[in-house]
C-alpha cells in the first residue's frame, strides 16, 4: 500500500521544481543541453542567411 502511495505521488508532483530558486541537477544539464542546441542551430542559420545573400536574385526567381 506504501509503494502505491509514493508511486502515486511521484506522478502528482513530476514535473514541479523542488526550489523556485535554484534548478536541480538534472534541469541544469536539459538547460545547458537546449542552450547548446540553440547555439549550434544559431550558427548554421548565420551561415544560411550568409549563402542566401551570395545567392541573392537567385533566390528571388527560383524559390519563391
Amino acid at each position: 500500500m506504501h509503494e502505491k502511495q509514493i508511486e502515486h505521488e511521484r506522478e502528482i508532483c513530476s514535473g514541479y521544481r523542488d526550489s523556485p530558486y535554484e534548478l536541480d541537477q538534472w534541469e541544469q544539464e536539459d538547460l545547458k543541453r537546449e542552450f547548446r542546441e540553440y547555439e549550434l542551430a544559431k550558427i548554421s542559420l548565420e551561415a544560411a542567411e550568409k549563402k542566401l545573400k551570395v545567392w541573392g536574385r537567385f533566390v528571388q526567381k527560383y524559390c519563391e
